[in-house]
């Protein structure tokens, strides 16, 4: 990798991990849903006037927004209004890489490799640490809504795996965050009524807009456009690796902005997490290593 998209990564990786913050921040004024739809608002309007549609399905689009904004945003937001501290939603948000691995087994009849399977272990091991002596920070509901969120990447990771490759990412980008909205204002209408959501529009203060417009423009936008970039330019194996970064500048920032504290329990938690989640993508980044000798090895071996 150059080192511009080296840098490209990180930064990638520092806003969304930021993001859990600015997602709290957000919440002070806004309840979840009301938020999510300001969030999609700002992000498609008025960039959609000058985006082509993408060249994909309409069903496409809507299953990219449902799966991706729509589920796991609000499992992220519900989540963190009722209690649950960034710092943990963010550590809690990485057991995606769990339920991608179980869901490929049942689904693809992927066979893990032993590392990654170490990996997977003790990233559960940092997981239930969180689950039974966090407790006193969230409660169950609280703690199955952020896994609820990760479940739903989980599943857009295996159902556009191959189906985003050719497609322009900005485009899908900007015209899937056209659907959220007008189901996240309606059922924030349900939740909260108008009242509600006219005060919070009006007594609304300045960091908590500001930081729906971070989550608008950086996390929403920049963040996923350069990701998928670096995907398209990168193997995987080589990309990959450094969503490891997100949980740790989600931990920091929440610590150092939020003031949010880990306890030791859920230190030791997040140090499994953070470990297991080395371990599992240096196996993968191995066995892509060892597939693509054995590839060279056949050619060679037919061009003799």
């Amino acid at each position: 990798m150059v080192l511009k998209d080296i840098f490209l990564a990180v930064l990638v990786m520092l806003i969304w991990g930021t993001n859990f913050v600015a997602i709290k921040l957000s919440l002070v004024s806004f309840p979840p849903f009301l938020q999510l739809a300001l969030r999609f608002v700002f992000a498609c309007f008025p960039l959609i006037f000058f985006t082509k549609k993408p060249n994909c399905s309409i069903s496409l689009i809507f299953k990219f927004s449902f799966l991706v904004w729509i589920c796991q945003l609000s499992g992220i937001a519900f989540g963190l209004y009722l209690g649950m501290p960034a710092v943990l939603c963010s550590l809690l948000m990485q057991s995606q890489t769990i339920f991608t691995v179980m869901l490929s087994v049942i689904f693809f009849y992927y066979r893990p490799k032993k590392l990654e399977i170490i990996g997977i272990a003790l990233a559960f091991v940092g997981l239930s640490i969180i689950a039974f002596h966090g407790r006193g920070q969230f409660s169950w509901v609280t703690f199955f809504l952020v896994l609820f969120a990760a479940f739903t990447v989980a599943i857009g990771n295996l159902l556009f795996k191959n189906q985003t490759q050719k497609i322009d990412m900005f485009s899908l980008i900007i015209w899937s965050c056209l659907i959220p909205p007008i189901p996240m204002f309606a059922t924030s209408f349900i939740l909260d009524g108008w009242e509600t959501i006219c005060l919070a529009c009006v007594t609304f203060k300045w960091p908590s807009f500001l930081a729906i417009l971070y989550s608008s423009i950086f996390a929403t936008i920049l963040a996923t456009t350069s990701y998928t970039y670096l995907l398209k330019k990168y193997e995987p194996a080589t990309i990959v690796p450094f969503t490891m970064l997100t949980p740790i500048f989600g931990t920091l920032s929440s610590i150092v902005i939020l003031q949010e504290r880990l306890t030791k329990e859920c230190l030791i938690a997040a140090i499994f997490i953070i470990v297991g989640l080395f371990i599992n993508q240096f196996a993968r980044k191995t066995a892509k290593q060892e597939l693509l000798i054995s590839e060279k090895e056949i050619s060679l071996k037919q061009a003799a």
